[in-house]
């Protein structure tokens, strides 16, 4: 007789409650593992777009191209009233129409200047593209340059006789002028922007332009021409003027730079600009009567009439060499 082998059987709710501890145990080792089985998030960190400041100087040349004009005519004559304001009649001498007329180009093209200045800007940038930044920025320069040229024309007076009995009272010679100009620059503020692009992450090539408003330094030119005669009896007459232009110019800048992210917000930046300044044309005109002896109200006198007048126009150029290290916030 075969003796039943022994049977186990495991209820079913022991069954639900093991399933139930296997669960738990393989939610909670997932959760001590953490969510390393997702790929991580790839956010970036590094980037242009913010407010920054920046202090620095370098070397500015500061050129001016002037053109000057300047003439005179010195005619001898009988002037009728004898008050200077009267109408020049024929002249004393044998030909009635003899005078000394001369006229001259006083144009310097090396009045330049150079010298150290020290900046600070403000600027904003934006990265709007992977390689690509745009910015807004105001600097304030201050200078030390100034410049100083002359220049000066000669014509020729010589071979002119009056004859006797006047002929023997003046002794012609070269007619001198000379343009002696000075100018120097304070500061200047400049508002523009720039656009860049990045060679690297961290190295951005940018051209940049702006408006420029300076402060000049005692801008003046003085315009001289001695008496061709140089009278006997005659006090001699030099024409002389002194133009001064207006302190305050303004114009535009354009420039290049790289600035390279050092690290923790620092930048450093290296730039070259060119500015033009608008100048100013200035001019001025005087008429003399000079007589041979005492004028004598309401009588014909003896003398010569001068009339001169001269003009200048100019602009400048400014170009600056820049160095600034700046801190992005």
């Amino acid at each position: 007789m075969r003796t039943p082998s022994p049977c186990f059987r495991i209820p079913s709710y022991t069954l639900a409650a093991l399933g139930a501890v296997a669960l738990f145990g393989t939610t909670a080792q997932a959760a001590d593992l953490g969510p390393s089985y997702l790929p991580p998030l790839t956010v970036p960190v590094d980037t242009w777009t913010g407010f920054s400041f920046a202090a620095g100087g370098g070397l500015g040349i500061l050129t001016a191209d002037v053109n000057g004009r300047a003439s005179r005519d010195d005619r001898f004559c009988v002037e009728d009233g004898g008050n200077g304001n009267g109408e020049c009649l024929p002249s004393f001498v044998p030909d009635p129409n003899v005078f000394i007329s001369q006229s001259h180009q006083l144009n310097v093209q090396d009045l330049s200047g150079d010298g150290i200045f020290g900046t600070i800007q403000a600027a904003y940038d934006w990265q709007f593209a992977p390689r690509w930044v745009g910015g807004l920025f105001v600097d304030a320069d201050l200078y030390d340059i100034d410049g100083h040229a002359k220049q000066r024309s000669s014509v020729s007076t010589g071979g002119i006789n009056f004859g006797s009995p006047y002929g023997n009272e003046f002794d012609f010679t070269l007619g001198d002028a000379t343009l002696d100009a000075k100018v120097g620059i304070d500061w200047s503020i400049s508002v523009g922007g720039r656009l860049g692009w990045l060679a690297t992450p961290d190295t951005l090539l940018y051209v940049l332009g702006a408006y420029t408003h300076a402060e000049l330094d005692n801008a003046r030119f003085e315009v001289n021409i001695t008496d061709p005669a140089h009278p006997m009896t005659l006090s001699p007459i030099d024409t002389h003027y002194l133009f001064k232009l207006s302190n305050e110019v303004d114009g535009f800048s354009a420039g290049l730079g790289s600035e390279v992210r050092l690290g923790g917000g620092w930048s450093l930046k290296g730039e070259y600009r060119f500015t033009w300044l608008d100048g100013e044309t200035k001019h001025a005109s005087s008429e003399t009567f000079q007589c041979r002896d005492t004028c004598i109200e309401g009588d014909t006198d003896l003398g010569r009439r001068v009339r001169d007048n001269a003009a200048i126009d100019m602009d400048f150029g400014l170009h600056t060499f820049r160095g600034l290290l700046a801190y992005r916030f």
